[in-house]
């Protein structure tokens, strides 16, 4: 009777959250084992080089491995049912195709990455964050449906393009680029936020369709008037400053502007 009690309780326990072992490789050659069930697992700032294990954990729900010294991420493919991932501050160069189908969020913030590529099976990713990283172009995103935030500061970026399957796109920010024009967001129909600061923009054009824009942003261009943007009713930020503008016109239908920043005229 004893050992029929002990199978039944043996067969209830949730998958997955029984306590098993993680490999922590660090940079001096060392490593660690650790025993955890947790489903949000935090290892930043230690000099880990690689991880192992992670197959041992199917409900792992966030991972955070942020500051490390972590250059191949194809380890990441064994937890299927993840929804976060936080590899910022690391040396990663390539991004290794992914296949993590319950993965939402996806921080890959100041690394070392040239191309925007292995990303095709995250369909379900809502939002991405390559900011400070070497990419030059736009690209490989058009399986990204579901993306809402889309996160490209501090690249080398010249030219808004690769946007045409993101239609659900909240949120852009590309500011700290080479862009010279405004172009791409054709189908960006639901855009709120547009940040476009430090770059090399000279006429504000191309989005007077966004009817749904909420705050724009192009502090630090070449642009000399402010024009096209009339029909963004909605908006409620507007950012100038320290651009060649000399008159303060073309908002006189922004009736919900709550804040208009045309300081520093040049």
């Amino acid at each position: 009777m004893k050992t029929k009690i002990f199978f039944l309780i043996f067969l209830f326990l949730p998958s997955g959250l029984l306590a098993g072992d993680i490999t922590l490789f660090f940079q001096n050659g060392t490593e660690k084992v650790i025993k955890t069930d947790d489903q949000i697992i935090r290892f930043d700032n230690m000099n880990i080089v690689k991880i192992s294990g992670l197959e041992n954990f199917k409900s792992i729900k966030s991972l955070s491995l942020r500051g490390n010294k972590i250059s191949e991420i194809g380890f990441l493919n064994s937890v299927n049912n993840i929804e976060k991932i936080d590899l910022s501050h690391n040396n990663i160069n390539i991004i290794t195709s992914l296949n993590i189908k319950g993965l939402k969020v996806l921080n890959l913030s100041y690394n070392r990455i040239r191309k925007i590529e292995g990303l095709d099976n995250l369909s379900n990713v809502i939002e991405l964050n390559l900011q400070s990283n070497r990419l030059k172009k736009i690209e490989n995103l058009s399986h990204l449906t579901r993306l809402k935030s889309l996160n490209l500061i501090y690249n080398m970026i010249k030219k808004i393009e690769g946007l045409e399957n993101l239609r659900l796109l909240y949120t852009l920010q590309l500011s700290s680029n080479k862009i010279t024009k405004i172009d791409g967001l054709k189908n960006c129909v639901e855009l709120s936020n547009l940040l476009l600061d430090r770059n090399r923009i000279t006429k504000i054009e191309n989005i007077n369709h966004l009817y749904k824009l909420i705050n724009l942003s192009l502090i630090f261009n070449k642009i000399r008037k402010i024009e096209n943007i009339n029909k963004l009713t909605q908006l409620r930020h507007l950012s100038l400053r320290n651009n060649r503008i000399r008159k303060k016109e073309g908002v006189e239908k922004l009736y919900n502007l709550q804040h208009f920043d045309l300081n520093y005229l040049m």
